[in-house]
């Protein structure tokens, strides 16, 4: 073999090698974005629970903290599933708790309504099952800790099951009453009473017109502070400066 032609099969050989690398580096990088994709469509966990901060609320009753004689009560209308929900729940309810209800000045209730589909009623179906062994309130931060996407296995109910066993139910009262639908006429029953109560606070037609609420319908969270409709998860700044004038106006 002439010296040109052993060149000229080395660099063949070299170029058959290079394809080879690429074709296979191609390949490996193809499975990798194959199993990224794969990963993302998958569902979440759904064996971890996520173990919430524990809070301090003073005179706790059922779905209510505070002092039940306070010159302000708020009434909180949410769904568990909703995301704006768990946006006031992280950001201004704690602030609320230790500014106002912790020092006696204010009654806050809690009243789960269904908004974002059955799962919700399922969810405040719970709470309430919680709240026959005083734990409402272990359940309302444990469901929100573990929020996922609307009407997702999140908040199915072998999951719910999970939370209420995290929380230290006693979980044969627990199953009798989640399994019996014991609160399924009350969660009905807050909805009807929450439209009620807000087209009848006093400030309703001005948040219908300044926030584009629903003349018909309530969306949550909504509140209603002494009588005063607040919509949204505002931020705690914006809680402070109406509940202080709740209180000035009550002469607190």
């Amino acid at each position: 073999m002439s010296k040109r032609q052993e060149i000229r099969d080395k660099q063949r050989q070299r170029e058959g090698t290079q394809r080879t690398i690429a074709i296979i580096s191609l390949a490996v990088f193809a499975l990798v974005v194959v199993g990224i994709l794969i990963s993302s469509s998958l569902p979440p966990d759904m064996t971890k629970i996520v173990t919430p901060a524990p809070i301090t609320r003073s005179q706790v009753k059922l779905n209510g903290m505070g002092n039940p004689n306070a010159a302000v009560k708020i009434i909180e209308y949410a769904d568990f599933q909703c995301p704006f929900c768990k946006q006031f729940k992280d950001n201004s309810e704690a602030l609320i708790i230790q500014t106002y209800v912790n020092t006696g000045r204010v009654y806050f209730e809690y009243d789960p309504v269904v908004v974002a589909g059955p799962k919700s009623e399922r969810a405040g179906e719970s709470a309430y099952c919680a709240s026959d062994q005083g734990k409402f309130w272990e359940m309302h931060d444990i469901l929100y800790a573990n929020q996922g996407a609307e009407n997702s296995d999140a908040m199915s109910d072998a999951r719910i099951t999970a939370f209420a066993t995290s929380i230290g139910l006693d979980m044969t009262s627990f199953n009798a009453c989640f399994t019996s639908g014991k609160y399924k006429d009350k969660m009905t029953q807050n909805g009807q009473d929450a439209l009620t109560k807000i087209q009848a606070a006093s400030n309703f037609a001005d948040v219908v017109a300044n926030d584009h609420y629903s003349t018909s319908g309530y969306s949550t969270p909504s509140f209603l502070i002494n009588n005063q409709l607040v919509a949204g998860a505002k931020p705690f700044a914006t809680f402070q400066q109406i509940i202080d004038a709740a209180l000035a106006a009550a002469g607190k």
